[in-house]
């Protein structure tokens, strides 16, 4: 009791109430302090994202680079909101991550990637590319896909010296050459991507004769992988065929089955490329010592390596020769790419 007592005549004594009063305005401070930068914080995200222009510049940065919404935030943040100035240092960001990162997993196995293949809409220029990743999943998605279509087409700039050959083809495996062509492109989508990504060859093909046309054909292995671009083919095997018609080809009297059936020449490319793909023939017709083409029969133990004395895919009671005669046309020559060969 006597304790009791003591305690509430302290408690009522000046030093007390000074201690009570000291330590309740220093709790008071700091949760205010805390909440006021709680309050300021969140007013400012608020005020970033649910203004129209803030939340419109924001998904348009999104759209037009691909980087996380939180990087695109920040390359705003840092810029005032402005959308140039945003997506320069970004991409300026990107690329200087992205560098490190290539050089930190440049060592590690692609094993999965794409063939890509564009095609000038005259038929008279096309470009077939292989570009590796590490996994399937990447190999499909969209930024790795634009990836080989930009690439496609960027391949079909490079100047090549004019020859007199009818049909022209240009090899470039030359690591230099590549880069050249690619810039920072691999770069920035190894920083999307996250795994090492290889630009390995490219071939050029093209013609300086209007009678010639060349066809291109990609077969993807499971489901079918779509460019945006209508002139660029994916697929895990690719090929090229020059051909010249002997006429106006609309009109190939042979059909696989039936001897009505006529196609344009879209659908003999895709035949002709389907053989190709699935048989790998390595010449249109090898010549001997003397320079006399062989024979085209189809007889002997071994399968021929030249397309035109195999048997067609298709239609194994012909020849390829047979199959192109009666399309009336004349094969050149082919390119064929098998990803990861």
């Amino acid at each position: 009791m006597s304790n009791l007592k003591s305690f509430y005549r302290l408690s009522l004594s000046p030093f007390h109430n000074y201690l009570m009063q000291t330590e309740f305005t220093r709790v008071c401070d700091s949760r205010s302090i805390l909440s006021n930068i709680k309050t300021s914080l969140f007013d400012y995200r608020l005020r970033f994202l649910s203004s129209p222009s803030s939340s419109s510049t924001l998904s348009t940065l999104r759209k037009k680079t691909g980087y996380a919404f939180v990087l695109c935030r920040k390359a705003l943040e840092q810029n005032d909101n402005d959308l140039n100035k945003a997506e320069k240092w970004l991409r300026a960001e990107a690329l200087k991550q992205g560098w490190e990162k290539a050089e930190q997993i440049k060592s590690r196995t692609t094993g999965q990637g794409l063939i890509g293949i564009y095609t000038d809409p005259t038929l008279q220029k096309s470009t077939i590319i292989e570009v590796k990743c590490e996994t399937d999943f990447v190999a499909k998605n969209q930024n790795f896909v634009s990836l080989v279509t930009d690439l496609a087409k960027l391949s079909a700039q490079i100047d090549t010296e004019k020859t007199e050959a009818s049909v022209e083809k240009i090899v470039i495996n030359d690591e230099q050459k590549l880069n050249e062509i690619s810039g920072n492109r691999l770069v920035e989508s190894i920083n999307k991507l996250g795994e090492n990504i290889r630009f390995l060859r490219a071939c050029i093909i093209k013609t300086n004769q209007i009678d010639i046309r060349l066809l291109p054909y990609a077969h993807a292995v499971a489901s079918k992988i779509e460019s945006n671009d209508i002139n660029v083919q994916l697929g895990k095997y690719g090929t090229i065929i020059a051909v010249r018609p002997k006429n106006q080809i609309e009109q190939s009297k042979n059909d696989l089955e039936s001897n009505e059936v006529s196609y344009d020449i879209q659908e003999l490319g895709a035949r002709l490329g389907q053989h190709i793909i699935g048989l790998s023939p390595k010449s249109v017709l090898r010549e001997d010592d003397t320079g006399e083409k062989l024979p085209d029969d189809i007889n002997g133990d071994e399968e021929p390596t030249d397309l035109l004395r195999q048997k067609f895919l298709l239609n194994e009671d012909i020849t390829v020769k047979q199959f192109v005669d009666n399309s009336n046309v004349e094969v050149l020559d082919f390119i064929r790419f098998e990803c990861g060969e």
